[in-house]
């Protein structure tokens, strides 16, 4: 009897950028330009077998080289490498206080930029942080190259990770949703990043523990494709010894292969699996949200926040 077959884990490096929020933009300027000069060099020296992934905005890049200028040619190198993956958008929009001329020029933009930066257009429409999503996305994603989205918000069923989407005008894409805690739920999870006394990477044999616990429910409800394993949270740097505690932790697994990657390699997964996805919405994703952190119980730290928060 063969031995049953590992699901690949797509480990996505990433971080999540707000320019400005509790800090005007100059102080979250400087977070970004350490952040990005400790990735690069981890690219460059192997440390960090990439692709990172740039929040799926440009104007990181840009704001980086506005401090960096001599750095140009370094950050052209990676995206030409294939190891900072850019884009779609230049800078993530809110899909609702803003018009549809400005959401199709964010896209152009976007991937213009991309291309002088020498990255190949992203495939993968990436809105982790919106607060839910307008039914004509899929139209303006599909007529702008972009086959795939990941998403958080806007829904509040937790049993399945990917559906596929119908957009106003009948485009169709595959889907996968973040978890409860979206964008930053294995840091939340594994990582404990809402325990600021902590340190996860003090404790090798609790950090695995947290992540086949974390694998095993996402694989539940990833019975379709690779599962996604996103590696980010709010204006989060990469962290080496965590790295190197999941590379550790899976070397040997005989459930989980781990795979570098990035969103447009985890999309093609998801793309050829199309047909086997059950889950169907249509239209716009709006549902009041469930606002959840860390493993509380869901009674005792449910919030009803509105929309789609």
């Amino acid at each position: 009897m063969p031995a049953p077959r590992k699901r690949r884990v797509h480990y996505v490096p990433s971080t999540h950028w707000d320019r400005e929020w509790h800090q005007p933009l100059f102080g979250f300027r400087y977070g970004l330009v350490r952040l990005l000069d400790r990735v690069c060099t981890a690219l460059e020296s192997g440390a960090l077998p990439g692709p990172f992934q740039t929040d799926g905005q440009s104007i990181l890049l840009e704001d980086y080289l506005e401090i960096r200028p001599e750095h140009r040619r370094r950050i052209e190198t990676l995206c030409q490498q294939g190891r900072l993956a850019v884009g779609p958008w230049y800078s993530m929009p809110d899909e609702f206080t803003v018009s549809g001329e400005a959401i199709i020029r964010n896209l152009l933009v976007g991937r213009a930029q991309a291309r002088e930066f020498g990255a190949e257009p992203a495939t993968t429409g990436y809105v982790p942080d919106m607060f839910g999503h307008n039914s004509q996305l899929p139209q303006i994603f599909a007529q702008c190259g972009i086959k795939t989205v990941i998403l958080w918000r806007g829904i509040n069923d937790e049993t399945q990770r990917n559906f596929l989407w119908t957009g106003a005008d009948g485009t169709v894409l595959p889907c996968h949703k973040f978890a409860r805690q979206g964008y930053g739920a294995y840091q939340a999870h594994v990582g404990r990043a809402h325990e600021p006394n902590r340190l996860i990477e003090e404790d090798p044999a609790e950090f695995r523990r947290l992540l086949l616990k974390f694998l095993r429910e996402e694989a539940a409800a990833t019975d379709v494709g690779p599962i996604l394993l996103h590696d980010s949270c709010d204006h989060q740097e990469w962290s080496p010894a965590r790295f190197q505690l999941l590379t550790a932790a899976l070397a040997d697994s005989p459930d989980y292969e781990l795979v570098h990657s990035d969103f447009d390699a985890y999309g093609r997964e998801l793309l050829a699996e199309q047909r086997r996805i059950k889950g169907r919405l249509k239209g716009e994703l709006r549902d009041p949200g469930r606002a959840i952190w860390g493993d509380q119980p869901l009674e005792a730290s449910m919030q009803w926040l509105i929309p789609g928060v």
